[in-house]
């Protein structure tokens, strides 16, 4: 797919029951679109006014998914 970027993250969760953890793995997929193209797919999708913005940096450090995020806001 020409411009998407994709990566997985291998995640190792620990949940505490009673006295003893439980291990828990997963394998976290992530798919980047390019924001143009996005944006692009809301205005044929029929909104007539489309914008995007980045999070702040005290939202940056809420969230390890947060890098390298964009938000958008569309109306019909």
């Amino acid at each position: 797919m020409d411009g998407f970027v994709t990566r997985q993250t291998p995640m190792i969760i620990f949940k505490q029951r009673g006295t003893t953890f439980e291990k828990i793995q997963a394998l976290v997929q992530h798919l980047a679109v390019p924001n143009d193209m996005i944006v692009a797919a809301l205005y044929d999708a029929g909104f007539t006014r489309v914008s995007w913005f980045f999070p702040s940096q005290e939202q940056l450090g809420r969230h390890i998914f947060m890098k390298n995020r964009a938000f958008f806001t569309a109306e019909k």
